[in-house]
């Protein structure tokens, strides 16, 4: 099921999502042009764990910077489509600043998770996926009975359905949790994916639902 947006108009500007949507998309697009440079980038800027963990204040800021690598077309329009669907809605919901500092933690989070089970790894991780699994999981929280548009296969065609947002993200997420238990009695099960990433971002999102501020740090925009 593929989510094309959803019925759920915001309130203010989504300043934040539309920068880290600019921001992912230019820093991919500038390396698509750019391999050379980009490769370079992966190799600096990425999280590798075996590094993070044998020096993690020398390297504590790819925690961070992974979230704008990623690794071919798939992977961007996968992560920023969701991105752009949920996003806007819960930033809305935080406030500007808030959200930020949501995103940020949730990459956090991911980074760790994985990394911990892959203390002895030098595979670069890249992409925004932890940060956006906290963002789709608190959009399941705060608007459950809000439609999602996704599309379906119906025989040979696709075709749009709404689903309420509990449900499909409910779907969404219970796949993460057994792609991550599976990943972790076998890593050579997870296909590149870092499954234990999205559940870090996953644990950040409810914890952020039950115990961190709503709207208390809103700034509103004019836009």
């Amino acid at each position: 099921m593929i989510p094309i947006g959803d019925e759920n108009p915001n309130t203010s500007f989504p300043l934040i999502n539309t920068l880290l949507l600019v921001t992912n998309i230019g820093v991919f697009l500038y390396g698509v042009f750019h391999p050379d440079l980009y490769d370079v980038w992966i190799r600096q800027f990425a999280f590798v764990a075996s590094e993070f963990w044998h020096s993690p204040f020398e390297h504590a800021f790819t925690l961070i910077t992974y979230t704008f690598l990623h690794g071919g077309w798939g992977h961007i329009v996968g992560n920023m489509l969701f991105l752009y669907i949920f996003g806007d809605n819960v930033e809305d919901r935080l406030g500007h600043l808030s959200y930020l500092f949501f995103y940020f933690l949730a990459a956090i989070g991911g980074a760790l998770l994985q990394g911990w089970f892959l203390r002895d790894s030098y595979i670069p991780m890249i992409g925004a996926s932890a940060a956006i699994s906290a963002i789709v999981i608190a959009y399941m929280f705060f608007f459950p009975t809000k439609n999602v548009v996704t599309l379906m296969f119906l025989g040979f065609f696709l075709v749009p359905v709404r689903i309420p947002a509990f449900f499909y993200i409910l779907g969404w997420a219970s796949l993460q949790v057994v792609y991550s238990l599976l990943m972790v009695g076998n890593m050579s099960l997870s296909g590149g994916v870092a499954y234990l990433a999205h559940l870090g971002g996953i644990v950040i999102g409810i914890l952020w639902v039950i115990f961190g501020p709503k709207k208390t740090l809103r700034v509103r925009s004019r836009w």
